[in-house]
């Protein structure tokens, strides 16, 4: 009996160990891999001059930035949180640190306001304008003045545009493996971080989006806003359509690899409507070259026999 039992004791206690030894590995196996995903989100996060920490600027800037929003919420009455969160959203939009965007925007528009006023006074003293009268100048000044503090919101809208066309030529792309990660068991914030990580070698863009809806979908309680703010940030109809299926599937609780398949094949309409579109472009685009190049020489091919028969006519009489 005693001989029995003790080997089975002991058979009994070294499972016991190896289990707890196995469970042990396995927390420091899934606290690693934590580690490296966390690690893996602020390289990816920060590593773009788009979302780097506002705290690595000198704290004298960094104080002297938040000195003018609290001067210009004090000051002017328009200026509202409505009116920053519109800029810091247009920051946003164009890939940049939104943190300070308010100060940014009003000392741009100052510093252009000068530079634009000094171009004003270089054309009135190197040129006849005043000769044109005191109303012309007025009317020049006011010209100069509203373009100097429209420039700066050019400049915003000019960076968005081309932002929003990098970020288009691979979002279709992007649908279909965010279709394939949550098809192999990923949730959607792995699944927008895997794609991230990828996206991150040829659409640097495109990869800080991501990753910033993966951080918001970890760090938000409401998924739906996270993914509303990401519709914000990327005005673009394919996104508006990719962000209403989430939210549908997540409300709803429909599979989420459905709707992206879904999706996806909706995509790939959009990519070949725009296809079409650029192909029924062709002929009106090719009407310029074929005036400039193959009208001058057709008419010449044409016209130079007569004219040399004319010119043959006349000798002889």
């Amino acid at each position: 009996m005693n001989s029995i039992t003790y080997p089975f004791i002991v058979m009994l206690l070294i499972l016991t160990a190896g289990l707890v030894i196995h469970g042990i590995y396995a927390r420091l196996l899934d606290q690693q891999r934590f580690s490296n995903r966390i690690k893996k989100i602020q390289k990816l996060a920060y590593g773009s001059g788009a979302y780097k920490d506002p705290q690595n600027l000198s704290p004298d800037i960094v104080d002297s930035l938040k000195n003018i929003e609290q001067k210009m919420a004090t000051t002017f009455s328009g200026f509202t949180r409505e009116t920053a969160a519109a800029q810091r959203l247009k920051f946003e939009q164009a890939g940049l640190n939104a943190t300070y965007a308010p100060a940014i925007t009003l000392l741009c528009n100052i510093c252009f306001a000068g530079i634009f006023l000094v171009f004003y006074g270089l054309v009135l003293s190197l040129t006849n304008v005043t000769e044109n009268g005191i109303l012309f100048d007025l009317i020049l000044l006011v010209l100069f003045l509203f373009f100097s503090l429209r420039f700066f919101g050019y400049i915003l809208d000019f960076k968005i545009s081309r932002r929003y066309k990098r970020i288009q030529k691979s979002l279709a792309f992007s649908v279909d493996m965010l279709a394939i990660c949550t098809r192999s068991s990923l949730s959607l914030e792995q699944a927008f971080e895997k794609i991230a990580e990828e996206m991150g070698l040829f659409n640097q863009d495109l990869s800080e989006e991501f990753i910033r809806v993966a951080i918001e979908l970890r760090m938000i309680p409401n998924r739906s806003q996270a993914l509303r703010n990401f519709a914000k940030r990327l005005d673009l109809p394919m996104v508006q359509l990719l962000v209403s299926g989430l939210i549908h599937a997540l409300e709803h609780g429909v599979s989420l690899s459905q709707t992206l398949t879904n999706l996806s094949l909706e995509f790939s309409k959009y990519r070949l409507i725009a296809v079409e579109e650029k192909a029924a472009r062709l002929p009106v685009l090719l009407t310029i070259p074929l005036a400039l190049f193959s009208l001058p020489a057709t008419m010449i091919i044409l016209i130079g026999p007569i004219f040399a028969t004319i010119r043959t006519i006349s000798i002889f009489n």
